[in-house]
């Protein structure tokens, strides 16, 4: 702690932790002007340092002195600085000018350097140069700083060659608020433990004194009436002016507040916290307070909060503050809150003589159904009599809650219109029943529906958040993701949701490694949450077929575990996974693989598995043809992709990577001259024959929904069943195919009397199915969008800038408006639609980060501005359009995007 300052944080011994945090910062970082602010121990001297030495640029480095509190001093330091033509200038401990002359000099130093030299300048205090009031700076601040809970486990690993466990990690990240240096003290404090016993350890460590001597010396360091004012709040999990006041008065409350808001008094800094003081200076607090003080300070804590309706707050406050007894007293006057998710998180720690009471015993099955130890409630909910009425009432209520849970899947009528179901539940079970469909991209939508709509909990919406980050898990940087989960699980762990907090952990692991999450599945299984474990070991499993490490034996194995919950349909999907993975590894039972796959798409009555199941087969039978048919259809599905190319990155087609297949020369035929077809499905239906319109007014609007549905799956065949079903599902089976066929018949006189050159094969019948035929000198819009993504991701994959540029210009220049808009709200479409918008967004916003990379900044604007233009409810695209005018050094725009941004998410009801 530096002696000339009253912070209560950390020393600065916290290179190596802060450290982590460069990679998430580094584009932050490498603006014109970045003021790095937080208390001492925030690491912010390590991050500054590590950005500079990865990114190998010269930086000038000039930490300030007292001695720099003289202007003229100052200004030579920073003449001497620039005189070495620096990329970038640090300013260092910049907090040492404050209030002086010399504050001037530095914002001089700042309007001169603008343009020339990027400037860096970290300080302990909030920054008040003229630069920042005119907004033309950008900050990271110590919400920034603080580690993550997946940094946490790597800092363990530098200090004692072993990582720590995430769910050890969260009980850290509790105790510390995630603070780099109070983190590496609680690493440092652990020692002596066996082999392996890193976990426990730390876990005997955490609610102990490890940071005592510590604390008592800084706090002992804070004015009086500040460090009264810290104790007397201590009982209050979140810190809030109102809240303060009342109990230490406005003065006092006043201080403390601001304390806490420039970083003198440290906070957690997750998502939700709320000004949430770290659990070992709260304890730190209240144990040194007489007994006397502290019961009546939990007591009036309490009886404040209760008064404000927050009883959840109530009984935290005295729980821990040690009044057990007043914690039965509130909840037998309040026993109504234990229908609330989340109200007794700290029931899950009683024991012994307290669990007597049937109320409290009530509260401690509210605990375990949150923690999803739902058969350990329900055992200590059956243990409660009819003696006690408040409890009974609970255990009634609470018993009820985990039978609807059981339930919960007769919400939504199988195939019901997701539009008509406006409740969040509703809405979660619509998504769930179309990812046990395939369509994982309509999923999407109805999950970020529910968020908002009525009925949506605290939990469901954690819940649903949770999902889409797992869904967009894929198509997302895997920081981003990281960042999505932490959030979440901090979150749930602060709302007492503690079990959706495992989840998260889980998830976490198994996006990371796929190997981490197997301890975390285990403590789902040890708490009977068979479906929790089943939940971590799909993701898993996807996470290792992603990387190339997927077994059919694992398929296999998750494919029993989830028949074993009841979830058939997911079953069958790791089955066909199975069939995959079997055929690629060339298995002597890959066809019996293929053979249970179908069997399952039957049993379970979903199409959408053909397209993994004929991917099986295109590598048995070595069918290229087949295997396209099969990518083209899975996207049709809703499927973002295949697994495939076979192999996992051998993006060759398997007859080429087999090579055992040998083929004669075909004979040199010259045919007659083909016209040139062009499907158009963005921006409206048209096709084109050499560059002119095809008239299909005189076809009938059945008969044209027909031809635009076989467009949108461009060279797929279509199942004749689905197609009568979609378009003529009011008349029977036989006449609905009737319709069918004539449907076909007028449209092949159409297309070749209009043109007088396309064959009637153009719509040629498979089987059972159709298909809109392409090949040579014939093409469709969509297809030609997803080959064009498809070379941009190659050639990125291979560092080749200019050819991705190419590649996702012509993606972005194909997307000239939704697809089929004349279909409006067609299930049949509405995928494909909300797909396609997606993927164009993110091109355009790839494209934007692209050309900033190629240095054309005109460019990246324009792309940035598209995206926006493409899909202006997307986060991302204005996100990418903020950054692009803020790497441009255009701040009027890069404002102007925020603020338009800011009113996007208002509308929404996200802010």
């Amino acid at each position: 702690m530096d002696p000339d300052s009253n912070h209560l944080a950390p020393s600065r011994d916290s290179e190596q932790p802060a450290v982590r945090a460069v990679g998430r910062l580094a584009d932050r970082l490498a603006a014109p002007l970045v003021f790095v602010t937080g208390p001492a121990g925030t690491g912010k001297t390590a991050v500054v340092r590590a950005w500079a030495a990865q990114a190998s640029r010269p930086v000038e480095w000039l930490t300030l002195t007292p001695s720099h509190r003289s202007p003229e001093v100052l200004d030579d330091a920073l003449r001497v600085a620039v005189a070495a033509a620096p990329t970038t200038v640090v300013i260092d401990d910049a907090q040492l000018v404050d209030g002086t002359a010399a504050e001037q000099a530095i914002d001089r130093f700042l309007g001169a350097a603008a343009g020339a030299t990027s400037v860096v300048v970290c300080t302990r205090t909030a920054a008040d140069f003229a630069t920042t009031r005119a907004g033309a700076a950008e900050f990271i601040t110590g919400r920034d700083l603080a580690l993550r809970l997946d940094e946490i486990p790597e800092l363990f690993h530098s200090i004692h060659g072993s990582r720590l466990g995430l769910e050890q990690a969260s009980a850290v990240l509790a105790e510390t608020a995630g603070w780099p240096a109070l983190v590496r003290l609680l690493a440092a404090t652990v020692h002596g433990y066996a082999p392996g016993g890193l976990d426990d350890a730390v876990l005997a460590t955490i609610g102990g004194d490890f940071a005592e001597t510590y604390l008592a010396r800084v706090t002992s360091e804070l004015p009086p009436a500040l460090r009264a004012a810290a104790s007397g709040c201590a009982p209050l999990a979140s810190l809030t002016f109102d809240h303060a006041a009342a109990i230490a008065g406005v003065e006092a409350a006043s201080a403390l507040i601001a304390a806490v808001e420039n970083g003198t008094i440290l906070t957690d800094q997750r998502a939700g916290a709320d000004r949430r003081l770290p659990e070992a200076l709260r304890r730190h607090l209240l144990r040194h307070l007489p007994p006397e003080q502290r019961h009546e300070l939990a007591v009036t804590t309490a009886s404040l909060l209760a008064g404000q309706g927050d009883t959840i707050g109530a009984l935290a406050a005295l729980h821990d503050s040690g009044c057990c007894d007043d914690v039965a007293a509130l909840l037998r006057r309040e026993s109504d809150v234990l229908a609330t998710p989340g109200s007794a998180p700290w029931a899950l720690a009683l024991s012994g003589r307290v669990l007597r009471d049937p109320l409290l015993r009530a509260a401690r099955a509210r605990a375990l159904i949150d923690d999803r130890s739902v058969d350990s409630a329900r055992e200590v909910l059956l243990s409660i009599g009819d003696d006690d009425p408040d409890a009974a009432s609970a255990r009634r209520s609470l018993l009820s809650e985990i039978d609807s849970t059981g339930t919960a899947r007769s919400v939504v009528r199988p195939g019901a219109e997701p539009r008509r179901v406006r409740d969040a539940r509703g809405l979660i079970e619509a998504a769930a029943q179309r990812l046990r469909a395939g369509a994982v991209t309509e999923a999407v939508p109805l999950l970020v529906r529910s968020l908002h709509a009525p009925g949506s909990s605290r939990a469901s919406t954690l819940g649903a958040r949770l999902a889409i980050s797992v869904m967009r898990s894929a198509v997302t940087p895997p920081s981003e993701t990281s960042a999505q989960v932490c959030a979440i699980e901090g979150e749930a762990q602060i709302h007492g949701l503690t079990g959706l907090a495992r989840i998260a952990r889980g998830v976490l692991a198994a996006l990371s490694t796929a190997d981490g999450s197997a301890e975390i599945a285990a403590e789902c299984e040890d708490r009977a949450d068979d479906a929790g474990a089943a939940l971590l070991g799909g993701i898993a499993f996807l996470t290792r077929m992603r990387s190339g490490r997927a077994t059919a034996a694992a398929a296999g194995e998750l494919s029993a575990r989830l028949i074993a919950i009841g979830e058939g349909a997911a079953s069958a999907w790791a089955e066909a996974a199975a069939a995959v993975l079997a055929a690629d590894h060339r298995l002597p039972d890959a066809r019996a693989h293929v053979t249970a796959a179908e069997s399952s798409g039957i049993r379970e009555a979903l199409p959408a598995l053909r397209p993994m199941i004929d991917a099986a087969r295109s590598i048995l039978e070595a069918d290229d043809e087949l295997l396209r048919d099969a990518r083209r259809a899975a996207l049709a599905a809703g499927l973002p992709r295949l697994p495939l190319a076979i192999g996992f990155g051998d993006t060759r087609a398997p007859a080429a990577r087999r090579g055992s297949l040998r083929r004669e020369p075909a004979p040199v035929v010259i045919a007659a001259r083909q016209p040139r077809l062009m499907v158009i499905c963005f921006g409206g239906f048209r096709m084109r024959v050499d560059g002119a319109d095809i008239d299909l007014r005189a076809v009938r609007p059945q008969a044209r929904a027909l031809l635009r549905m076989l467009a949108l799956n461009a060279g797929s065949p279509v199942h004749r069943e689905l197609i009568a079903g979609i378009l003529w599902g009011g008349l029977g089976s036989s006449s609905a195919v009737h319709a069918l066929h004539v449907s076909i018949s007028s449209l092949r006189r159409a297309l070749s009397a209009d043109t007088g050159s396309l064959p009637a094969e153009i719509l040629e019948r498979r089987g059972e199915a159709y298909a809109l035929t392409l090949g040579e000198r014939r093409s469709c819009d969509l297809v030609e969008f997803d080959k064009r993504l498809a070379r941009a991701t190659e050639a990125n994959l291979h560092h080749d800038l200019d050819s991705a540029a190419e590649a996702l210009n012509g993606a972005v220049a194909l997307y000239t408006g939704e697809v089929l808009p004349e279909d409006g709200p067609a299930e049949w479409a509405i995928g494909a639609r909300d797909r396609y918008r997606l993927r164009a967004a993110g091109a355009a916003s790839s494209l934007a980060h692209l050309e900033l990379r190629r240095h054309d900044t005109r460019a990246a604007v324009v792309a940035a501005e598209r995206s926006v233009e493409i899909d202006p409810w997307l986060d991302d695209s204005w996100r990418t359009l903020v950054a692009v005018h803020r790497s441009s050094g255009d701040v009027v725009a890069s404002q102007r995007a925020e603020r338009a941004y800011h009113r996007m998410r208002v509308e929404l009801g996200v802010e």
